[in-house]
């Protein structure tokens, strides 16, 4: 829905789901408000909408799943995100959330974000513009996907190139395609 995007059902009991919460994205309007695409990962959701008056991409904790909370006010992409996943790793003692979006972007439909949490309520959210890889062609990614520190990354079907890369992220601000 415009509103309510974001909503925690419990299925305790298959037969009978039940909504425990509801909660509005902070600043979004627009043609496509909707909730569109979310990854859960270290008590955390990673949300975006698609490309949309505001910001598309938000997190929320869920370390208590009855009372989640949005942690900041969103960040605009200026993209829709056609798939994401998240991989964290410390980095002189700090914790990062690498986030990995296959994006409708024709200059970045590998998208990659840097994701810290100074305090528990806040969120710094910064582009790694300078490590996203260059395709040929523009097509939009499709698909991410992180096995151990392989990133996977499909494009849509392109019949003068190439559609799958796999991306080392063992360290991914300096991460690089090996296929």
């Amino acid at each position: 829905t415009s509103t309510n995007q974001f909503e925690v059902i419990r299925v305790t009991d298959k037969q009978n789901p039940v909504s425990v919460i509801k909660k509005t994205l902070t600043g979004v309007s627009g043609s496509a408000p909707e909730g569109w695409r979310l990854y859960f990962f270290d008590k955390k959701i990673f949300m975006v909408t698609r490309f949309t008056a505001g910001p598309e991409f938000h997190i929320f904790d869920v370390s208590n799943p009855v009372n989640p909370s949005e942690i900041g006010s969103g960040t605009e992409l200026g993209r829709t995100v056609e798939d994401i996943t998240v991989t964290k790793k410390v980095v002189s003692g700090i914790t990062h959330y690498y986030v990995f979006m296959a994006t409708d972007k024709n200059s970045a439909p590998l998208s990659i974000y840097d994701v810290v949490f100074p305090t528990v309520a806040t969120v710094t959210v910064n582009e790694l513009t300078a490590i996203e890889p260059t395709f040929a062609n523009y097509q939009d990614g499709q698909s991410v996907y992180i096995l151990n520190n392989l990133l996977y990354f499909g494009r849509s079907s392109d019949p003068s190139g190439d559609e799958l890369f796999v991306y080392d992220v063992t360290v991914p601000e300096t991460g690089k395609f090996i296929v």
